[in-house]
Parts: structure tokens; C-alpha cells; sequence
């Protein structure tokens, strides 16, 4: 009977696993890496806090201290960091990455409803973005409002 009940488990294990899976599929940010790990948390900061920076004087200049990160999105060359900064309300950074550099291209900044998702779409297409990450950041910006924002941000350390 122990036997019995094993295989039973192992095929409701297996059951769950591919109704997830297939979840997962349908997801607006499948194929998508949104995986914020540390290094890329100091990595974009400092990006952020460089591009942000751009132009201001010593004092004016943000730290990567200053900046807090929410999310994270990436496809193919292409990523979208949504970030706030002292100055400025929280934005959707993208960069493009060119011979292995991160290069800044836009900022996308505001609220949106579900109406303005094509609108989204089409905007980060534009940039050049992969479809999967223009779907993934209409999804972030009009779905996951409050979610990613109330969360706790990460920024590096001082510095």
C-alpha cells in the first residue's frame, strides 16, 4: 500500500508541477528574466545613479546609495530597472546592451491603466525592446502597481 500511496504523490507532484509550469507560460513576463540579485542591484544603482546625474554638479550628484530598486527585467540585450531617485517620482530605466555595456536609452515615468497597455507596449517597442519585455513592463507598470512599490526596495550600499 506505501507503494500505492508513493506513486498517487509523485503523480500529483507531477500534476501541480506542470499546472505551474504552464502558469508560468501564460504569464506577461514569461521568458523573462526578473531575477534582482545583488550584483545587479549595485550594478544598476550605479548606472542609475550616473545616468540621473548626468550633468549636475558635485554636490547635485546621487550616490548609488540614493537609489532604490523595485523590479527587474531583462531580454536579450535589453533590461528595464523600475527605480526611484530623490529627485524624481519612481521610473522604468531601460538600457540597451552594447559590446558588453549598458547603455542608457529611456525613462519611462507616471501611472497607467489597463487602456494605456497598448500604448506601453508600443512605447518600449519603439525603444528597440524585445516584445516580451515591452509585455513585461506594460504588466509591471499597470498590473503590479503597489506590489513591487510597497515592497522593500533595494540600493547599494553607501558609498
Amino acid at each position: 500500500m506505501i507503494g500505492f500511496k508513493a506513486i498517487i504523490s509523485g503523480l500529483a507532484f507531477q500534476g501541480i508541477a506542470a499546472l505551474a509550469g504552464a502558469a508560468y507560460a501564460d504569464s506577461p513576463c514569461a521568458g523573462v528574466d526578473t531575477d534582482l540579485t545583488d550584483p545587479r542591484t549595485q550594478d544598476y544603482t550605479k548606472l542609475i545613479a550616473e545616468t540621473v546625474s548626468e550633468g549636475l554638479e558635485g554636490s547635485e550628484q546621487l550616490q548609488p546609495s540614493d537609489v532604490e530598486i523595485y523590479s527587474y527585467l531583462e531580454s536579450g540585450n535589453w533590461s528595464a530597472v523600475e527605480a526611484a531617485v530623490p529627485t524624481a517620482d519612481i521610473g522604468m530605466f531601460f538600457f540597451e546592451e552594447i559590446d558588453g555595456l549598458k547603455e542608457f536609452r529611456d525613462v519611462w515615468g507616471g501611472w497607467a491603466d489597463p487602456s494605456d497597455r497598448p500604448e506601453l507596449i508600443a512605447w518600449a517597442e519603439a525603444l528597440g525592446t524585445p516584445e516580451e519585455l515591452a509585455t513585461c513592463f506594460a504588466h509591471v507598470i499597470i498590473d503590479d502597481v503597489g506590489e513591487n512599490q510597497g515592497s522593500t526596495p533595494t540600493s547599494s550600499p553607501p558609498g
